[in-house]
C-alpha cells in the first residue's frame, strides 16, 4: 500500500465511521508512523480534509495496541496450527468474521481493538484532550 491508496481508504471510510459512531467534531485520527501515514502528500491531504491526528511516538510497543493484538492472534493461530491458507482463512471466519487487510485486523469495515486494551487505548487516545 502507498500513500495514495491509504488516502483513498481514509476518504472512503473515515467520515462514514465518524458519522456511524456519532463522534461529531471531537474525534482524532490515530495512526502510527508508517511512511504512508507520514508522507508529505498524506499530511497535506489530512490538513486539506481537516482531520486532526494524534501525535504518536515511533516504535513504542506500549502505546501500539495492534502489536499486542498481533501477539494474541499469533498465539491463537499457533494453537490452531493451520497448515495452509484455506485453514487460516477458516480460522479468521471462526473468530467472529475477522479478516486481515493490509496488516489491520478488521471485523466488517471496523478495525478491532482487543477488550483487554480498551482502557489503555482510550486513555492514550484521550490523554491531553478535554
Amino acid at each position: 500500500m502507498n500513500s495514495a491508496v491509504y488516502q483513498k481508504i481514509l476518504k472512503e471510510n473515515v467520515r462514514l465511521s465518524v458519522h456511524d459512531l456519532k463522534l461529531k467534531r471531537t474525534w482524532v485520527l490515530q495512526q502510527d508512523n508508517d511512511p504512508k501515514h507520514t508522507s508529505k502528500s498524506t499530511s497535506e491531504w489530512l490538513k486539506k480534509n481537516k482531520m486532526k491526528t494524534l501525535e504518536w511516538p515511533s516504535q513504542c510497543p506500549h502505546l501500539n495496541p495492534i502489536e499486542m493484538l498481533w501477539h494474541d492472534l499469533e498465539k491463537a493461530v499457533h494453537a490452531r496450527k493451520p497448515s495452509n491458507m484455506a485453514e487460516l482463512q477458516q480460522f479468521c471466519k471462526d473468530k467472529d468474521e475477522l479478516t486481515v487487510v493490509d496488516g489491520i485486523i478488521m471485523k466488517g469495515h471496523k478495525a478491532v481493538t482487543p477488550q483487554s486494551l480498551h482502557k489503555e487505548y482510550i486513555y492514550t487516545v484521550h490523554r491531553g484532550h478535554p
